[in-house]
Formats: structure tokens, sequence, C-alpha cells
């Protein structure tokens, strides 16, 4: 692959596996594999020089169970279910332990150094699934939600924020109240829901940003004008620059500076100058793992298992410093600790990832802030929210696909994956985890979590199913990759069928074979209760009215409301399937049966990178005739998955009600309780 970044080879065993890339400047990683075909190791070479060595090992069902690193162990453990239940840090000590709701949602997170509790999150959840509370020591917070469960409100000890939505979901405005001072911010926005100006009121003071974009979409400026009682006090602007690809490619900051990006031909960030540094990234799937300066020299090494565990930072001399990683359930990094495992810089974001001062003042913990700052400074860490990576020249997280801005709750671009003019969705553009940012997360700057999820409740929700409806289809479909029989990771070829074409018949793909079967199963299921409920309710209807009819009728209801909810969750399952079929196309193969983690032909192999990228059609690579390789955006993939998920939804409903007009309302169910 030649790109901007230079000239870099790939490398593949007879089954197609990646053993090597090779950047061309002395930096290579080589990767070996377990019988299993899972990645084993991991070696990061700078010539001669090992720079990294990591070892995985895995439990019977193919789950991380440990990386090794140089003699340091990170083991993570599980329970019946898959869900992970500790993980322990060789070097520092920490152990976490993980509770969980029956939902599947994270009830409790502790980190237990082997004598005291070195932090301790709690938090509960809504029918809906929305986080109610987060209980995260000194940052205990409520949340409160509108009907379509966008955030509405976010009570905080030090602070109250609330939050107002236009019709088409973008944020129109927030107020602010800590203390006695009241913050009023007001958003407008063009047709496109482009953000024009971000408008808060400070009393006295009154603070304005202001932005341009191009004619797709992009940012091209943020003005930022502050006055006090009338009068401008202060004024700045950054300017952005983009590439062929809609790629951010240059920004100006408001001294003048310039910093300079440079990307690879799957569209991740390689490079970043400024002035006289520069900064080179490389990664493992999507996760930067290395990092060095201008000459080539190791500035930053990032060590991954599950998720960051630490870095390993020389950007204050030839002495590395250690940095060790503690999250919360969101992903967030909370806490940085040293070697011996003490805290010392602690974090705290509000709802949409601004980063706010923490209640805890590490270093002596009454130290004034400006103390606090000087020497948090000092710090080497760009992972902050989501455990995302913050540029410093702009306040914007880099998420690979966008960067993101904390400040104003928005991307600085449009969604690459588009949408049809006009569709109703359009407000996703811009927008951030659905405005629920609690529940949902965009780690690669596309949608939500999962296509598999976020998107499947929205169409739901647009073609008419009540929202906690469409949430049980949405969760069916994303736990279809961890339900034992349907798991990618099990070695069977029934289990596999439902993510690949296993099916030998060229004609036939076994994705549509279980997609169809559980359309038809689902009908059967919910035509079958509701006759069985009709038939129980006239076996009482002469029924002397007391508390024994009363029971029937709401065991019966009780009845019929499971069924329903297993009917749905054999449609979310069968949805699964069908949208495996594009999710895991390969270009170069009608009709593949492949091993279970092979999902791109960019990604072979990658199992420590983030999961959504699995599934993510902007990873795809398409193989040419001479054997070169070139990346994809997804978009078409992308849109005849949302079209075929409409039409799997829209026969579904005409097969039970014979129309696709605002099926299973809310009213429909009030109704069968009457």
């Amino acid at each position: 692959m030649t790109d901007a970044s230079g000239a870099t080879i790939f490398n593949y065993d007879t089954l197609g596996r990646l053993t090597t890339i090779n950047y061309g400047n002395g930096i290579r990683q080589n990767y070996a594999y377990d019988k299993s075909d899972r990645v084993s190791n991991l070696k990061v070479m700078q010539g001669s020089l090992k720079q990294m060595n990591l070892n995985y090992e895995y439990d019977k069902v193919g789950r991380l169970t440990a990386v090794r690193d140089n003699g340091k162990k990170f083991g993570y453990s599980y329970n019946a279910i898959g869900q992970l239940t500790e993980e322990l840090n060789g070097v520092t000590g920490i152990k976490s332990s993980y509770k969980y709701y029956p939902s599947g949602n994270i009830k409790n997170l502790r980190y237990f150094d082997g004598k005291n509790v070195v932090s301790n999150y709690e938090y509960k959840y809504d029918k809906r699934g929305n986080q109610t509370l987060k209980d995260e020591g000194p940052d205990k917070t409520m949340y409160y939600y509108d009907p379509l469960s966008r955030i509405k409100t976010a009570l905080a000890p030090d602070k109250i924020q609330n939050y107002e939505y236009d019709d088409l979901d973008n944020i129109k405005e927030l107020t602010e109240i800590k203390d006695t001072k009241i913050e009023q911010t007001s958003y407008l926005y063009d047709k496109d829901s482009r953000l024009l100006l971000q408008e808060t009121d400070k009393g006295s003071e009154n603070v304005q940003h202001r932005f341009t974009y191009d004619a797709v979409g992009n940012q091209l400026t943020k003005d930022e004008v502050v006055k006090r009682n009338g009068s401008t006090i202060a004024s700045k602007t950054f300017n952005y620059w983009y590439n062929g690809f809609n790629q951010l490619s240059r920004v100006q900051n408001p001294d003048g500076q310039f910093t300079d990006y440079t990307y690879n031909g799957i569209g991740l960030r390689t490079k970043k100058d400024f002035g006289d540094k520069a900064t080179n990234y490389y990664y493992n799937g999507g996760n930067i793992i290395l990092e060095t300066d201008k000459n080539n020299a190791v500035t930053a090494k990032n060590v991954r298992g599950l998720r960051l565990i630490y870095r390993e930072s020389y950007a204050n001399g030839t002495d590395p410093t250690y940095l060790f990683y503690l999250h919360n359930a969101h992903g967030d990094v909370t806490q940085l600790l040293n070697e011996k495992g003490q805290v010392i810089k602690d974090y705290r974001y509000d709802a949409f990832g601004k980063e706010e001062m923490p209640e805890s003042k590490v270093f002596g913990g009454k130290q004034t802030t400006e103390l606090w700052r000087q020497e948090v400074e000092k710090i080497d860490n760009p992972f902050r929210y989501c455990g995302e990576y913050l540029d410093e020249e702009t306040g914007n997280y880099y998420l690979r696909a966008r960067y993101y801005d904390p400040n104003v709750q928005r991307f600085t671009s449009e969604d690459s994956y588009g949408v049809e003019k006009g569709a109703a969705w359009k407000e996703h553009l811009y927008g951030y985890g659905n405005n629920n940012p609690m529940r949902f997360i965009d780690v690669t700057g596309h949608w939500g979590e999962s296509v598999h999820k976020n998107t499947t409740i929205e169409i739901a929700k647009k073609r008419g199913i009540y929202g906690p409806y469409a949430d049980i289809i949405g969760q069916a479909d994303i736990e279809t990759d961890d339900d034992f029989s349907t798991t990618p990771i099990i070695p069977s070829n029934e289990s596999q069928g439902w993510h690949f074409d296993n099916n030998p018949d060229p004609n036939v793909d076994s994705r549509k074979q279980h997609s169809e079967e559980n359309l038809q199963l689902s009908v059967q299921i919910w035509k079958n209760a509701d006759e069985q409920y009709k038939k129980n309710m006239k076996k009482i209807e002469d029924m002397k009215e007391g508390s024994k009819k009363e029971w029937l009728k709401r065991l019966y209801l009780n009845n019929l409301n499971n069924s329903r909810k297993t009917s749905f969750e054999t449609l979310g399952k069968g949805l699964h399937a069908l949208q495996d079929i594009d999710a895991h196309m390969d270009y170069d193969a009608d009709d593949e049966s492949a091993v279970w983690w092979k999902h791109h032909e960019g990604e072979k192999g990658n199992l420590l990178g983030p999961t959504d990228t699995f599934d993510d059609p902007s990873k795809d690579f398409i193989k040419t005739l001479n054997g070169a390789y070139y990346s994809y955006d997804g978009t078409t993939r992308f849109e005849n998955t949302k079209k075929q998920t409409f039409n799997y939804l829209d026969r579904w409903a005409n097969a039970i009600f014979g129309t696709h007009q605002e099926y299973i309302p809310e009213k429909e169910f009030k109704d069968k309780k009457q």
C-alpha cells in the first residue's frame, strides 16, 4: 500500500493471515497465531531492536485471558455467560471487579489494591437502559431523559445542566447552574443542521463561537469572541483545511501556527506536524500502539488488552514514565496511576465529554488549583474521554473517521457514511451518541455503538415501533454475537453460519436462510400468542368479576407480553444475520466460507482492535486485479444494510398487521391492558 505515509507492505501466510506490516523506515510489526487462528504474539521491531513484545492468551471459547509484556502479566476473568468479572494488573497490583444487572449493564466497578479501595463506581439505569445514576466518588451525577431517551438534565453536587432540542435533534439550548451563577448557551443551525453560532451568556460576560463550512459540510473556521459589558475583550480564530478525501489536513491556531495531518490508505492518521516537531503513529487495528518523533525515535508505547492498560512515555527525557489507566463503565479514563499503584491524576467529564476540574485534587489533595495544573500538565497523556485521543492543539478528539468537539457536543464534519437526501435521520450527520452519550458512544466517528444495535433501534422507531420494544430488537441483534449458539468465536459451522456464508451451495447464503427462518418464526410466535390470549380471555368472559378473574387477566396479559418479547428477540436475531451479509462481505469472493475472524480484507487476524471496527465498512479493502489494495468507504454497503433492515421490518409488520404504518405503538399495548 502506497499513500502519503509512504510505502507499506503487508505480508500474509498461506491461510491468509496477516504476518508482517513493514513500514519501510525500519519499523515493522510481526504477528503470530495459535492453533485456533488467534493472535498469540505481536512484536514491534525497529531494525534489530525489539520495541514491543506482547503475548496473548485465550480461554476455550476465544476470550482474551492474559496479555504478557516482558514478564508483566495483565489478566482477565469472565463469568459463565461471558461477562468480564475481574482484571488484574501485574505491575500495580490493582484488581478490578465487575457486577452486572440482569440486563447486562454494569452495576458496580471497583478497583482494589489488596488493602484499600482505590475507586468505587456505582450505576443505575431505567427500563430503557438509560443511565440514571453515575456515582464515581466525588462525581455523583443523576441523569433524566425526555421521551426520546435524549439526555434532558444532568444533576451533579456542584451544578445542574439542562438540555433542550429542536425538531431535528440538535441541541438548541443548554442551561448550566453552578452555585448561584446561571450560564445560558443557545445554538443556531442552518437548514442542514450545521452549527453556525454557539452563544453563552454569563451575565456580564458573553462568549460567542461562530462556524463556517465548505460545500460538503467540513468546518472551515471557528471564531471566538468574548465580550464583557458589551465590549470585546478577547477574540481568536481557528482555520481548517481538508484533503480530497474530506480528511482534516491542516489547522491554523490563533497564533498563526500550523499543524499538519497525514493519513494512510485506510484512513488512519499516521503523522502530525507542528512547527519543528512531528509525531508518527503506528497502529494495531484502529489503535495507536507506537509513537515516534521526526527522527523516528520512540516517544511513547501504548499497551492494550481489552482496553488501554498503560502508556510508556519518553516525552520528558530518555527515562520512561509509566502511566497506568483506570476507566469507568463508560470507557472514560478517570485516573492515572504510577507503577506503585498511586493515583497521580484524576479526570472528570460532563455527559458529552467536556473535561472538568475534578473535585479531588491530586498531589496532596488540597493543593491550589494553579499548583495542581502545573503538576498535571507535565503528564503526557492524550487518552481521555471514552479512552480516545485528544488533540491538545484543537481541543478535539480524533475518532479515526472524524474529529469530535466536546465543547459544542458535535463532530466537525458530516458522517462520511452519509444519508439519502431528506432522510429522517439527517440530524445524526454531526450529532454525537444520539444525544444520549451516557448510553451510546461513537469510537469511530460513524453511527453510534454498532450498526447491529443503534441503527436497528433507530430504524425500528422510525417504522412505528414503540421505543422500549425497538430497544429489545436492537439488543437481541447485537447480542447475537455473544449468544453461545450463534457467536462467531465458536469454531462451529452452525454458529458461524449466522455471520458468514458457509453454505457450500453458491446460490444459497446461510445468513439469508437464518434471517428468513427467524422472520417466519417471529411472526408465528406473535400470532400464536395473540390467538392464545384471545382464547384465554374468552374462557373467563362470563366469570364473575373478582380477585380471581383479575389475577387471570394479569396472568394472560403477562404471558402475551412475554411471548411478544420473544418475538421481538427472534426478529432482532434474524436482523443480525441479514445485516452480516453486507457487514462481512468479501469483494473478491462471491461465496465466502471464512474463519470467524475474517471480517474484512484489511482486518485479517486483528482481535485486538476495537470490536466495533470488525463491522465497520469504512475499514474495507478492495483487492485490485494487480494485487494492490485500496480503501473503500463502505457507504454502499451501509446504505444497503439500512434498506434491507427497513424492508425486513416492513415484511414482518405486513405479515402480522397488513401494514407497516405505526405498528406496535405504545397505545396498542395500553389498549390490551384495559
